[in-house]
C-alpha cells in the first residue's frame, strides 16, 4: 500500500497511480489531505484508491488499510 499527501510537486494524483500500477497492478492508494475535500470534483476513487482528509484518525486509517 502507498499513502501519499495530494500534493504534490510535478505530479498529479492519476500520474502517481499509474506509473505505481504499471508496476504492482492492484496496488491500493490512499490519499491524504489536510484541505478537506474541496477541489476534489475531478477525484476518482476505485476498489483499490481511496481519501481521507487530516487530521487523521487510527480507526479511519485502519478501516482503509
Amino acid at each position: 500500500m502507498v499513502i501519499s499527501d495530494i500534493a504534490m510537486t510535478g505530479m498529479s494524483r492519476s500520474d502517481l497511480v499509474e506509473r505505481l500500477r504499471t508496476q504492482v497492478p492492484d496496488l491500493p492508494v490512499l490519499f491524504v489531505s489536510g484541505v478537506g475535500s474541496e477541489g476534489m470534483h475531478d477525484w476518482r476513487v476505485d476498489e483499490v484508491t481511496a481519501y481521507l482528509t487530516k487530521p487523521l484518525r487510527g480507526d479511519a486509517v485502519a478501516a482503509r488499510v
